[in-house]
């Protein structure tokens, strides 16, 4: 939290309240993303409800806040196997899945396990920038509007396969806090961070070659107001600025991505656009 606080961020994402996104989400980022949350199809307007300092989640609470994820029909099949692994797993935790172009007979199939709900995402209600599914901007809404809805998200890929229950993890168990995850032997988030996505959070790279690469498949985002509140808010400032989480010629290469030698903490060509700016913002 002190790096939030310490003068890492520049004024880029902090203070510019007053200019609205145009239609491709150029521009300084505005408080006006907040009116977003309201077209993710939430059970209750919860925004109001927010409080202001961390407020630990109870027992009761706890069993309630959900798995989400989102799919569309190049994906039905695999986040079939992700929903057996949740149910099997965590059997009495709701799970959401986000409908991001599903046939009906998908639909359906994931309807049918036990707790599961799909809600649509509906891409026209954004800025045209969230509906390209290859940057990942869209989803920032998706975890920050089940954040302010439950007060807690397990966020799932589809390619994900739960292997334990993560209340044995401390944070999770406490119901406070933020839980990520990294590959083992990674390198860290500087060697995946374009130049530009740099400018735009007004970070020296000094600042984050030593810091861990989050993976974008799985993190865990716990009670409401205090440190994840905060982070989650930068992650939606960022996802609405094109300059920010996806800039002008940053790529995913998968062959520059795995390659055994890179150069540390310089950027080697393959920009990881979601876990970039989560990585970033968590450092």
């Amino acid at each position: 939290l002190g790096a939030f606080h310490g003068g890492i961020f520049s004024s880029f994402l902090l203070n510019k309240k007053e200019v609205n996104l145009d239609a491709e989400g150029r521009g300084p980022p505005t408080e006006n993303w907040e009116s977003y949350v309201s077209h993710l199809d939430l059970t209750q307007p919860i925004i109001a409800q927010l409080t202001k300092g961390p407020t630990p989640l109870n027992d009761t609470s706890f069993k309630n806040f959900p798995v989400v994820s989102a799919t569309s029909e190049n994906h039905a099949a695999e986040i079939q196997d992700m929903l057996s692994s949740a149910v099997q797993k965590m059997p009495s935790r709701g799970i959401i899945v986000y409908d991001m172009g599903l046939r009906v007979k998908s639909v359906e199939q994931i309807r049918s396990f036990c707790n599961v709900t799909v809600r649509s995402y509906r891409r026209d209600l954004f800025p045209k920038l969230l509906s390209y599914m290859y940057h990942y901007r869209w989803k920032a809404p998706l975890v920050y509007g089940a954040f302010l809805e439950f007060g807690g998200v397990i966020w799932a890929d589809t390619s994900i396969r739960f292997k334990y229950q993560p209340q044995h993890l401390p944070l999770v168990r406490d119901g406070y806090g933020f839980v990520g995850f990294t590959e083992p032997g990674d390198s860290p988030v500087g060697s995946f961070t374009h130049n530009g996505t740099l400018r735009a959070l007004g970070v020296a790279r000094s600042l984050i070659q030593l810091s861990d690469t989050t993976i974008g498949g799985l993190h865990i985002w716990l009670g409401r107001g205090g440190v994840c509140k905060v982070a989650l808010e930068y992650w939606m400032r960022c996802a609405f600025v094109k300059e920010c989480m996806a800039p002008e010629g940053a790529r995913v290469d998968y062959k520059l991505c795995r390659m055994k030698e890179k150069p540390f903490g310089n950027f080697i060509g393959c920009h990881l656009f979601d876990q970039v700016a989560i990585s970033i913002i968590m450092a």
